[in-house]
């Protein structure tokens, strides 16, 4: 589960993965009623409401967070089944999956097969549930498997293609048809798009770890339980490789369009060549977000998505002009979005780029300078809306450009009575001082300790002074 940038919102979700990351046998389980001392164990411990709301059951998770607090887990695992059972029946989704998720937290506890186990649960679960419920299952479940997965990974890589085996038990699958089931909930997971743009994510608010600032700009991010969805996935495809494609039809980004403004990026064709290739599905999820808040009036969502897909474009397009192609869309971007606070994340992003160009050897007179334009713009964005993120980030990049450095390389291997050189390097500094010592030729043999005479020297003045001036 990634941090969307400065504002993400943490749902329950990544519990699930952080939860049931670990390895089978490295836990112990507690299957008794004695109170257990659980300093010994790392357990992570997911926030409780407890105000005293019928439709949060708040009186049902204080029970629950008093039992944990003991070390009771299997009484506080009967109390979520009673909560889980209530929200089903009241069709309170957020807490459903809240419920859900602390089950699958007291299970990591109780039960030797938790993983096992708790992939059972969640499939039972998406199989049953009803909409927006089954989406959100699709999500959890995805990040059980990819967690199996990730603790299991030397062992799926190893194992050769199974016929004739258990279907539904994971422990017999292959690589493939692991990463075939993982990509099959993710993908689950954004059905019934229309519907899911329907349903803003502060209904979720139960299931969501957040304080008024985060909370106000998640809004704008991730408006919708279809946008906080999108980027689940989207996180996932961006970072993860299973590293298996159907023959000789690896999808390959090999179009400069995907570098393009959204115009001309939404209309894209793709075509779909490797049903296992993560780019392919974080670029049709991009194309499908992007499209989802074209129109916007409030362009922050709009913003944030079309950077992320520039950034992961630009780390992964196979054309010589990718430079070129990235920062013409960011000088498209900053011209339409003059108005929005968020056109100083598009100007960061450009400042960025002269910043990480600046030392590269390059005809281009531009990046003998780079340093100098980067601060230039981060100016320009401070100056323009000097409270907005963006702002912040280029006052960051500000502090890294100006940052004072210092340093010094000499000659592995000195000729006898030759001149030794060396090579003064800094930045962000008019003069730097040196004193030169001349060591005596016996203090290795005397087992002088290095600053012991160089104490020494610097006392009785025998040094001669050098300055290196910025000419």
């Amino acid at each position: 589960m990634k941090l969307l940038t400065n504002y993400k919102i943490w749902i329950f979700a990544g519990l699930a993965f952080v939860l049931l990351s670990s390895h089978e046998c490295s836990k112990s389980k507690h299957l008794t009623e004695e109170p257990y001392n659980a300093s010994s164990e790392v357990i992570v411990n997911t926030p409780i409401d407890f105000e005293f709301d019928p439709t949060s059951y708040g009186a049902n998770w204080k029970k629950v967070d008093s039992l944990t607090k003991k070390g009771l887990y299997k009484s506080a695992f009967e109390e979520v089944k009673v909560i889980y059972s209530l929200a089903r029946t009241d069709k309170n989704y957020p807490q459903v999956i809240k419920a859900q998720l602390h089950k699958l937290k007291f299970n990591t506890y109780l039960d030797e097969n938790d993983f096992i186990n708790a992939i059972a649960e969640m499939d039972s679960l998406t199989q049953n549930a009803e909409f927006p419920l089954k989406q959100i299952s699709h999500l959890l479940t995805a990040k059980i498997y990819y967690g199996y997965y990730n603790a299991n990974r030397y062992t799926i890589m190893d194992r050769t293609a199974t016929q004739d085996f258990d279907n539904k038990d994971v422990r017999t699958w292959d690589l493939r048809k692991i990463a075939e089931t993982i990509t099959h909930h993710y993908i689950a997971s954004v059905s019934e798009a229309d519907a899911l743009k329907q349903i803003s994510i502060e209904d979720f608010k139960d299931i969501l770890n957040y304080n008024a600032t985060s909370m106000e700009n998640s809004l704008k991010l991730r408006p919708t339980l279809y946008d906080f969805l999108v980027h689940e996935s989207l996180d996932f495809f961006l970072t993860a490789e299973f590293g298996i494609s159907e023959n000789d039809m690896k999808f390959v980004l090999d179009n400069e369009s995907y570098l393009s403004g959204n115009k001309i990026f939404t209309h894209l064709k793709i075509d779909k060549k490797d049903s296992l290739s993560n780019i392919y599905y974080a670029t049709k999820l991009f194309q499908e977000i992007t499209w989802a808040h074209s129109n916007d009036e409030d362009r922050s969502a709009l913003i944030d998505v079309t950077l992320k897909r520039l950034d992961f474009m630009y780390n992964n397009v196979i054309v010589d002009n990718k430079d070129e192609l990235y920062l013409k869309t960011l000088n498209e971007l900053i011209k339409q979005n003059t108005k929005h606070e968020s056109v100083t994340e598009i100007i960061y992003k450009k400042a960025n780029w002269y910043f990480k160009n600046a030392d590269k050897n390059s005809l281009d007179d531009s990046l003998k300078i780079g340093k100098k334009i980067a601060n230039r713009l981060c100016e320009e964005a401070i100056a323009l809306y000097p409270d907005a993120y963006g702002a912040s980030s280029c006052k960051h990049l500000q502090g890294q450009i100006k940052q004072k450095a210092l340093s010094l390389k000499m000659e592995g291997v000195v000729a006898p009575k030759t001149n030794q050189k060396y090579l003064v390097d800094f930045k962000n500094l008019d003069t730097v001082y040196f004193r030169l010592l001349k060591f005596p030729n016996d203090y290795k043999i005397k087992n002088y300790y290095q600053s012991e005479v160089i104490a020494d020297l610097l006392k009785d003045g025998s040094y001669k002074r050098v300055v290196v001036t910025n000419s």
